[in-house]
C-alpha cells in the first residue's frame, strides 16, 4: 500500500495553526447543576475530578477525569450532571482581554464535586485547509490527562494540570495547554483516517488530493457530500477526481461515503449510548427509516441489532 502523504495535510495544518488568546476558568459544578457554555470562539474542556456529561442538542458525550472535548467552531452546549439539562449558570468566553490568572467559579449549591478547565480561544490559519473547515463540531479526545495524579499520559496527568491552574502565569498554561488539545484533535482525526484505510489492504492511496477528499468525508459524514462538491474541494476537476479516487479505492467515491457511514455508524451504536434516530442524525439521514433501510442493506440486519450484538 502507498505510503500516505501527510505532508501535504496534516504537517502543513499543523505548522500554520496558530491559537490567539485564551480565556480560561476553572469550574467547581455541584451535584445536579450544569454550566451553559454560549460561545461564538472555539471551547476546550478537560475534566480533572468527578464525571460530567457534554451536551449539544444533537450529541452527548460522557466525561470522565483526564478526558477532554474541543468543540472547534465553539456553539452552545452544556457541561455538567448527566440527567439534567438545568443550568444554573450561563458562561461566555472572551479571549481579548490579556489575563494572567484563571477564576474559580462555583456552581449551584450542595457538594461540588466535578472540576472543569475550560477556555474559549481564537484559532487562526494562513490557509485554505479543507480538512481544518471540515473538522466536526466536537473532537473527543479520551484519556487526553492521565487520571492517576501518579502517573503520565498524553500530556500529563490531571493533578499537575489542576496545580497549574493556580497562580501567576496560568493563563499562559491555560493557552498551551489549548493549542496541545487543538493539535492533538486534529492529528486524532488524521490517525483515525488512516487506520480506516489500512483495515483493508485492498485500499491505496496514491495522491494528496484523494487522501483530504477521503479526510473531508471522515470529518463531516452527515453532510451531503457529491462528488463535485469533494473535487472543487481538493482542486480537481470531477472526471479526473472520480476517475482518480476510483483507482486508488477500488469504488466510487459515493460508494465509499456509504460505506464509511455504515461503519461509523456500527461504531456509535456498540459503543455510544446515542439513539438508532441520534446516529442517523450523525450520519446525515433526515430520518431514521431512510438510515435502518440504507443500515439493512448493507450489513443484512437493522441497526438496532448491532448494539444488540454489542450488549451481549
Amino acid at each position: 500500500m502507498a505510503s500516505l502523504p501527510k505532508s501535504t495535510t496534516l504537517t502543513d495544518l499543523l505548522e500554520v495553526v496558530r491559537i490567539g488568546r485564551t480565556d480560561a476558568a476553572l469550574f467547581a459544578i455541584a451535584d445536579g447543576d450544569n454550566v451553559l457554555f454560549d460561545s461564538e470562539y472555539a471551547v476546550f474542556h478537560v475534566l480533572l475530578r468527578g464525571q460530567a456529561l457534554l451536551q449539544t442538542n444533537a450529541v452527548s458525550v460522557a466525561l470522565s477525569p483526564g478526558d477532554a472535548a474541543v468543540l472547534v467552531r465553539g456553539a452552545e452546549h452544556r457541561v455538567g450532571a448527566k440527567q439534567n439539562r438545568s443550568a444554573s449558570l450561563v458562561h461566555r468566553f472572551d479571549p481579548r482581554p490579556r489575563r494572567d490568572t484563571i477564576p474559580l467559579i462555583r456552581t449551584g449549591y450542595g457538594a461540588q464535586r466535578t472540576l472543569l478547565l475550560s477556555g474559549g480561544f481564537d484559532i487562526s490559519y494562513t490557509h485554505r485547509s479543507p480538512l481544518f473547515r471540515q473538522l466536526p463540531g466536537i473532537i473527543f479526545l479520551e484519556n487526553a490527562l492521565s487520571a492517576d495524579p501518579t502517573k503520565e499520559s498524553g500530556f500529563s496527568n490531571v493533578g499537575s494540570i489542576e496545580k497549574s491552574c493556580h497562580g501567576p502565569g496560568a493563563a499562559v498554561f491555560a493557552a498551551r495547554l489549548a493549542d496541545l488539545l487543538l493539535v492533538q484533535s486534529i492529528r486524532s482525526r488524521v490517525i483515525e483516517l488512516e487506520h480506516w484505510l489500512r483495515s483493508d489492504d485492498k485500499m491505496s492511496v496514491t495522491s494528496s488530493e484523494i487522501y483530504a477528499a477521503i479526510a473531508l468525508i471522515h470529518a463531516r459524514p452527515d453532510f451531503d457530500w457529491k462528488v463535485a462538491d469533494l473535487a472543487r474541494e481538493v482542486g480537481m476537476s470531477r472526471s479526473s477526481f472520480a476517475a482518480g479516487f476510483t483507482q486508488s479505492m477500488g469504488c466510487s467515491p459515493m460508494r465509499y461515503i456509504r460505506q464509511y457511514r455504515v461503519e461509523r455508524a456500527k461504531h456509535l451504536l456498540s459503543s455510544t449510548a446515542l439513539s438508532v434516530s441520534q446516529v442517523a442524525r450523525e450520519m446525515g439521514y433526515a430520518t431514521e427509516e431512510t438510515f435502518s433501510k440504507m443500515f439493512r442493506r448493507v450489513c443484512g440486519h437493522r441497526p438496532s441489532h448491532e448494539r444488540h450484538v454489542s450488549a451481549t
